[in-house]
């Protein structure tokens, strides 16, 4: 059976909240702390923790960028990024993926192309952390392999490997 919708219905009051807090100027008129008093102040604090928890996942995620960046750069780009999107995942540790592509378009970076790469960097180093284990290939594992059949052996690469194409031409190349 399908969750209910209709309008009052709490699947459709948790939809309208959530729409809410991704939307800045949405109209929270009609919020109320539950006995019917207005709620707008509280909701507005509640969307800058939001807001301001995302920005803190993204400074621990890329430290070093944020150093790069300095304190008050990152955290005006860290809330840019985080009012225009939100965690796909419950895992945290996996928000912020296109992080480095935002900060390759923002014009105070200009000069320093590598600002982004470091970011794609760190978020790899982060995934490969949080990567499943798997057991490396043993030493000898290939020495089974008659020579004639090398030539069809496949590779499975580690879980935590990921191959990084770190853009040559500067900004907008990571398209």
């Amino acid at each position: 059976m399908p969750p209910d919708t209709s309008e009052g219905s709490a699947p459709a009051r948790q939809h309208s909240i959530a729409q809410a807090l991704n939307k800045q100027g949405a109209n929270i008129s009609a919020v109320h702390n539950g006995r019917g008093r207005p709620a707008q102040d509280r909701f507005r604090i509640y969307r800058n923790n939001v807001i301001v928890s995302l920005r803190d996942a993204l400074s621990a995620t890329f430290s070093t960028t944020r150093k790069l960046m300095g304190e008050d750069f990152f955290g005006a780009a860290a809330v840019a990024f985080a009012q225009d999107n939100r965690p796909s995942s419950p895992m945290i540790f996996r928000y912020g993926e296109d992080f480095p592509a935002f900060l390759s378009w923002l014009p105070g970076l200009k000069g320093y192309p590598f600002v982004p790469e470091v970011a794609a960097l760190e978020y790899a180093r982060l995934q490969a952390t949080h990567a499943a284990d798997a057991p490396p290939l043993a030493a000898d594992a290939l020495s089974c392999v008659p020579p004639e059949g090398l030539a069809s052996v496949t590779f499975t690469a580690h879980p935590a490997s990921k191959l990084l194409l770190l853009p040559q031409g500067g900004l907008g190349a990571w398209q």
